[in-house]
């Protein structure tokens, strides 16, 4: 993997030969996944967490007796 970057930062750069540019970009590139990652979690997390809240809302508006339900339901489809 490669990386441009700006003339003037690449100058910098090469004075600092001997930190591990490799490594540097490794660990930053590591951090960025798991961030990135976490963050998707947390969205489908929040996503997940309100269609549970939906399907709740849902079942409690069906109550009394199930089959009647089932009936109310098939004859406002049709």
């Amino acid at each position: 993997m490669s990386a441009k970057i700006p003339e003037e930062l690449k100058k910098r750069v090469e004075k600092l030969s001997h930190i591990n540019w490799s490594e540097v970009m490794r660990l930053a590139i590591l951090k960025r996944v798991e961030e990135e990652e976490k963050r998707i979690m947390d969205r489908n997390r929040k996503i997940i967490e309100q269609s549970s809240q939906k399907m709740d809302q849902l079942r409690r508006k069906a109550q009394g007796n199930t089959t009647e339900e089932l009936r109310a339901w098939r004859e406002i489809r049709h």
